[in-house]
């Protein structure tokens, strides 16, 4: 049986399957109202048939659907949107290019503050027997109630500090996690190896709207008026990845986004670190990581509250380092290769099976 960790966060998909074999595709996804236009170069993994619908996704989304076709990945209730499906669709199409029939155990997340209200209806979602199409090949998942499993996206950053950090005694004490997504901000704390809900955020919390993307439309303005241009939040949300813009013309000109954004991120993050100093009443008890790529942007902020605070791993160019972007789903397949453990099969077995 195939096992597959998944994050389907606002801003992107990651996936971890195999051996450690970690990828991503942005989290795009829109309906194609004409089948006979012209679409060059997008990868069949992200085009889409369920049923007599097609879809787009990704990078095949972002350039072919305007905005307004898109499905809007950004808003509160997007944990219980179906268009998951699809995203999670285009993963399995890409980790099995000749097409798949069989059963899958599932691991995926949410923020902590949708946690609790949504995780059985996001569970709901991916629960059953899936069958869809890319232009080569014809998939049927099924995926089993008991073979699914639902986490709050801090904890699988917890599980995989456990396995990267060099203090053991991590599970003997208070661990504060801030994970700034593109939607949402996860604060977590988790006390003696047991997760503290006390400590950490709820569907109230005003981490649960304090997103990258509030973060990115507010240094749309200084973009404007600073450098004249007029960028789409989407393109300012991926170039945060990047860590700056690359303009051209006349003069070339490269702006650092860490320079910009620290002049805002008090405007969006201000609320979550006030409601943080009341829960961890000052931190100082505990160890506070910032989870990359957005912590890059955040852990300045926060260290003027909590000094102590640290990123938990800083990004990197080398193709051969762990990037951080994939600490949470990395964390969900620890959890979940512990919990399905007899019957995880190598994906490469299986891929041999169905090709």
């Amino acid at each position: 049986m195939s096992f597959l960790a998944l994050d389907v966060g606002s801003g992107l998909t990651k996936f971890l399957a195999g051996k450690d074999e970690c990828g991503m595709i942005e989290s795009a996804v829109g309906a194609v109202s004409d089948e006979n236009a012209f679409i060059m170069g997008v990868p069949d993994h992200l085009q889409i048939q369920v049923g007599s619908k097609n879809y787009l996704t990704g990078i095949g989304a972002l350039n072919n659907l305007d905005e307004s076709k898109r499905v809007v990945t950004t808003k509160a209730l997007w944990c219980e949107d179906r268009n998951q499906l699809i995203l999670f669709y285009s993963v399995v199409a890409k980790l099995f290019p000749n097409g798949f029939n069989g059963d899958m155990q599932l691991v995926i997340g949410l923020p902590v503050s949708k946690f609790a209200k949504h995780h059985k209806v996001h569970k709901s979602i991916f629960v059953g027997k899936h069958s869809f199409k890319t232009p080569k090949a014809h998939y049927t998942v099924t995926i089993d109630e008991s073979h699914c499993a639902v986490l709050p996206q801090v904890v699988g950053l917890h599980f995989t500090n456990m396995a990267i950090s060099r203090d053991k005694k991590i599970e003997e004490s208070h661990v504060g996690y801030i994970d700034p997504g593109t939607h949402s901000c996860g604060v977590a704390c988790i006390t003696d190896g047991t997760y503290n809900s006390l400590r950490s955020a709820n569907e109230k919390s005003k981490g649960a709207d304090a997103g990258l993307h509030k973060l990115a439309m507010c240094i749309k303005d200084e973009l404007k008026t600073t450098y004249d241009y007029d960028a789409e939040q989407v393109e300012i949300l991926k170039a945060f990845r990047k860590g700056y813009i690359q303009l051209h013309g006349e003069k070339q000109t490269k702006i650092n986004l860490k320079d910009v954004t620290e002049r805002h991120v008090h405007r969006v993050y201000g609320g979550v670190i006030e409601e943080m100093v009341e829960k961890w009443k000052g931190g100082k008890t505990m160890t506070v990581n910032v989870s990359s790529g957005g912590g890059e942007y955040l852990i300045d902020y926060v260290k003027k509250y909590f000094p102590h605070a640290t990123l938990m791993r800083k990004s990197t160019k080398s193709s051969s380092s762990p990037d951080p972007i994939y600490d949470v789903v990395k964390g969900y397949a620890i959890f979940g290769k512990a919990k399905f453990k007899d019957n995880v099969a190598n994906l490469d077995a299986k891929r041999s099976e169905s090709a």
